[in-house]
């Protein structure tokens, strides 16, 4: 499964309850039974595209040595995004609490900044490198689901990853910040929800990989049936918007006369094993 967050399977307001109530502890003891149910499940190799506090990173090698049981996990470590970014843990959150919550994220700002976030992640032994040049569904701020990451940061931190041997997933759901990415090398598009004709035929001439997470929405929609307040009002209405796209742009991605077989294959996640937290989309 290439799109896992192993960390958590909470999301909404429990998510944003359980990032500032659960310790490192329950964190880990929780990825570590979420990693179990996957391999339960059938699948021996996941990519986790992001965590906090490095849970999953021990959590891989831990498997790794035998000492407990799930997938073998390449892991990004955390997530990189720009300050108010979709992966800046502070959205939400008074501003008085946001030093203890920046004390582990990866935020950066201009190219240079960014260079130095990848490299931070490649010290911590990471596989890949994710990041996010667009906005999140899951974001706790209403600033819609368009780029928020600028060309030269996306391109330094690229440049950066590649020269370490590792790739790039890019958290993008607007078409400009899916364009942005794939112009400067990206190595997949995670999620893609607003894929257009444009970036659709940079994508195909790129050769870059697309991992849809079709699935995704189905998690939100259960949640939401079982408790109508389960998100904050910004939350549901990006969701609103974003629900009706991943089954038409994955059609059109395979529209008959498409050259779809000289183009790498969408990898579809799993819900049932692939918990997805309060940051994933």
């Amino acid at each position: 499964d290439c799109h896992v967050h192993l960390d958590s399977d909470r999301a909404g307001m429990e998510g944003q309850l359980a990032s500032v109530t659960d310790s490192v502890a329950i964190t880990a003891y929780e990825a570590a039974w979420n990693a179990r149910k996957t391999l339960n499940a059938g699948f021996t190799t996941v990519r986790n595209v992001g965590n906090s506090d490095g849970v999953t990173l021990a959590l891989r090698d831990t498997i790794a040595k035998g000492w407990a049981t799930g997938p073998r996990i390449l892991d990004a470590g955390s997530g990189i995004s720009t300050t108010s970014g979709h992966m800046d843990p502070t959205l939400g959150f008074r501003e008085e609490l946001h030093p203890a919550l920046e004390a582990h994220a990866t935020t950066c700002d201009g190219a240079d900044d960014c260079r130095r976030a990848v490299r931070k992640q490649i010290s911590r032994g990471v596989d890949l490198i994710k990041i996010a040049t667009t906005g999140g569904v899951n974001s706790r701020i209403g600033l819609g689901l368009g780029a928020q990451m600028l060309d030269d940061e996306v391109k330094s931190i690229v440049e950066t990853a590649h020269s370490y041997g590792k790739k790039v997933a890019v958290h993008a759901h607007g078409a400009d910040g899916i364009a942005i990415a794939l112009r400067a090398g990206a190595d997949s598009i995670e999620h893609g929800t607003l894929l257009d004709d444009a970036a659709l035929k940079l994508l195909l001439s790129t050769g870059a990989y697309y991992v849809p997470t079709l699935s995704t929405i189905n998690g939100y929609m259960e949640r939401i049936a079982a408790n109508p307040d389960a998100y904050a009002p910004e939350v549901r209405k990006k969701l609103t918007g974003a629900s009706g796209s991943p089954a038409k742009r994955c059609a059109k991605r395979f529209r008959p006369g498409s050259r779809s077989h000289s183009a790498p294959m969408p990898v579809f996640p799993n819900m049932a094993a692939m918990p997805m937290n309060s940051n994933s989309w």
